[in-house]
């Protein structure tokens, strides 16, 4: 009798370190986030004629090698041309314009050492004189090859956005603008934090392309806006929503928020160092009615810059080595490595696509 109590026992015993090892096997999914680098040639401002204005035809050169998700990849260039006026005429003599060369290439899941192309991300975005991309009006597309068992495909950027124009306001322009107020919630409380000298850029139902694979990529609509605040040198996501199909056909709202902040080196006039400090939140939690734990500038407000790892999030870094002439930026070297933290491929692969391909320029007109 006491025998077989005992290979009860230990049967008992076998059947929970079995399942004690299972769960200690389960491994822990991977976060997935956007890596690489950016080369970015500002020939505007050094490839100029004799009366130091631009010469028409002369494009600022971003040139990319950029991982997303870590099994995609982006390389070649956006070459992006300003709007030119006849200095004697006053009209426009030239239009400005985004040309995208960029080759897509998927890594093999089981070798990430072994890479195939797949298609490119091609096409002109026009601008119009009021610093608005009118994708409405160009060919901007993804276009993917049958590979495998994958089909081809075709899906185009569609909308429009309004990029940070230069800042050239009169004082009138300056005190006509409305004081925005931006809140966020930080360990449980909601803070609020006054903007005042600022520029927008807005999306009005900007239409992110499917794909690579359109099924677990789709199109995805975006809406709000991102407001650059020259005070603080960041920029806030103000009621930003993307909007996309799932695969199980329901309708996906995500809202995004959060801050990208530009910090730089203190010997910056020297060395050319800075990098933007990446936060921008999905879906962060609401503050429950009733929170009165407001306050404006001052008081605490590092708390507003500081990263809440609980929070589902892509944060991370693009340090930037800028070379400087003048005190103008003429080249830059930048190193970009961000971690989406709680977030899927898709929202990874949405927020790449918003902040480095469609944002890109406006982010770094300084």
């Amino acid at each position: 009798m006491k025998m077989k109590k005992l290979a009860c026992l230990f049967a008992l015993f076998a059947v929970l370190m079995t399942s004690a090892l299972a769960q200690v096997a389960t491994p822990t999914p991977k976060p997935v986030g956007i890596n690489g680098t950016l080369e970015i040639d500002y020939r505007t401002r050094t490839d100029l004629d004799e009366t130091g204005n631009i010469k028409p035809g002369i494009k600022d050169v971003y040139k990319y090698d950029l991982n997303i998700a870590e099994l995609y990849n982006f390389s070649g260039s956006i070459a992006t041309m300003p709007t030119l006026f006849s200095s004697t005429l006053g009209r426009e003599i030239q239009g400005a314009q985004n040309v995208f060369d960029l080759n897509l290439g998927v890594r093999n899941p089981a070798d990430l050492t072994k890479m195939r192309p797949i298609g490119k991300m091609v096409g002109t975005v026009p601008i119009d004189k009021f610093g608005i991309y009118q994708f409405d009006q160009g060919n901007l597309r993804l276009a993917i090859n049958a590979a495998g068992t994958a089909k081809a495909m075709e899906s185009h950027f569609r909308g429009r956005a309004a990029g940070k124009p230069p800042k050239n306001e009169s004082s009138l322009q300056k005190a006509q603008k409305q004081a925005q107020t931006i809140k966020r919630q930080y360990q449980g409380k909601l803070m609020a934090i006054k903007l005042v000298d600022y520029d927008k850029m807005a999306f009005n139902n900007l239409i992110l392309p499917a794909g690579p694979l359109p099924t677990k990529y789709p199109a995805t609509t975006v809406n709000g806006e991102m407001i650059y605040d020259y005070d603080r040198s960041v920029w806030f996501f103000n009621n930003v929503t993307t909007s996309y199909v799932g695969e199980d056909g329901k309708t996906v709202v995500d809202r995004i928020s959060g801050t990208i902040q530009w910090i730089e080196d203190p010997k910056r006039e020297v060395n050319g160092k800075g990098q933007y400090e990446f936060d921008v939140r999905i879906n962060e939690p609401e503050t429950p009615a009733g929170e009165a734990s407001f306050f404006q500038s001052g008081d605490d407000e590092s708390s507003f810059f500081a990263i809440d790892n609980t929070l589902a999030a892509l944060t991370g870094t693009a340090v930037y080595q800028d070379n400087l002439k003048d005190g103008a930026t003429v080249k830059s070297s930048v190193k970009i490595e961000m971690v989406g933290n709680k977030l899927t491929k898709v929202q990874v692969f949405n927020l790449a696509k918003i902040l480095w391909f469609v944002e890109v320029v406006p982010m770094n007109s300084d």
